[in-house]
C-alpha cells in the first residue's frame, strides 16, 4: 500500500482491529460492543474510496488467518449485502462459533443483521429462534418459528414446535403445521416423532370444537 493509503483513517482503523485480534484470539471472550464497533467500520469501508483495497486486505488476511473474526465478519457483511454467497458462509461460520461459545447476544445481533437484508434466510432464522429462546424466552419465539416453519418445510421439528406454541390461541392453524410436521416425519421414516403427533392433534381438535 502507498503511504497515503496507510495514512487513511479507515485503513488505519481496519489494521488496528486486525492487529488487536492477534493478541486475543479467544472468540468466547468477545463482547457485543466489539461487533457493534465492527458495524461502524463496515459503514466506513462501504463509503470509502479505498473500499476495493480494504476488501483485498481482508481477503488476504483471511487466507493467513482463517479464523479471523474481523475478516469473516466485515467481509461477510459486505459480501452478503452485495449478493455474494461467500458472505453467507463467513457469517454462518461465525454464528456457529458464537453459538458454541454461548455468546447469545452476538448470535442474536448477527442473525438480525442477516434478516434485515433477507428476512427468509434459514440460517439466520434458526439462529434467531435459538437466541430468542435463550435471551427472551419462549413467548417471543412465535414470529420467528412461524417464518422458519414456512421456509424450512423439510424440518418437521420446527413445524411441530410452532404448532405447539399456538395450539391454544389458533388451533386450526396449529393443525395445519402439525400435518406439515407429520408429512415430513413420514418422509424420513421418523416413526417415533410421528406417533407422538396424534395426541397433539387431538388436543388441537378438541380446542377447535369448543
Amino acid at each position: 500500500m502507498s503511504t497515503d493509503t496507510i495514512q487513511d483513517p479507515v485503513v488505519s482503523r481496519l489494521y488496528s482491529h486486525l492487529n488487536e485480534e492477534k493478541l486475543a484470539r479467544d472468540i468466547s471472550s468477545v463482547q457485543l460492543q466489539k461487533i457493534k464497533t465492527l458495524d461502524e467500520l463496515i459503514q466506513e469501508i462501504q463509503s470509502s474510496d479505498k473500499k476495493s483495497e480494504l476488501i483485498h486486505s481482508l481477503e488476504e488476511n483471511l487466507k493467513d488467518n482463517p479464523d479471523s473474526l474481523v475478516s469473516r465478519y466485515v467481509l461477510g457483511r459486505i459480501q452478503f449485502a452485495g449478493g455474494d454467497d461467500a458472505g453467507v458462509e463467513h457469517l454462518r461460520s461465525l454464528l456457529e462459533d458464537f453459538r458454541n461459545s454461548a455468546r447469545w447476544p452476538i448470535v442474536d445481533h448477527i442473525a438480525d443483521a442477516i434478516l434485515a437484508a433477507d428476512d427468509s434466510n434459514r440460517i439466520a432464522l434458526r439462529a434467531k429462534v435459538e437466541s430468542t429462546e435463550r435471551l427472551r424466552g419462549k413467548k417471543e419465539l412465535k414470529p420467528y418459528l412461524e417464518k422458519l416453519a414456512a421456509v424450512d418445510k423439510k424440518n418437521p421439528d420446527v413445524a411441530r414446535k410452532y404448532a405447539q406454541s399456538i395450539i391454544e390461541e389458533d388451533p386450526a392453524k396449529a393443525l395445519v403445521f402439525l400435518k406439515q410436521a407429520g408429512e415430513a416425519y413420514a418422509r424420513v421414516k421418523d416413526y417415533k416423532n410421528l406417533e407422538a403427533l396424534p395426541l397433539i392433534m387431538q388436543t388441537s381438535l378438541s380446542i377447535i370444537k369448543k
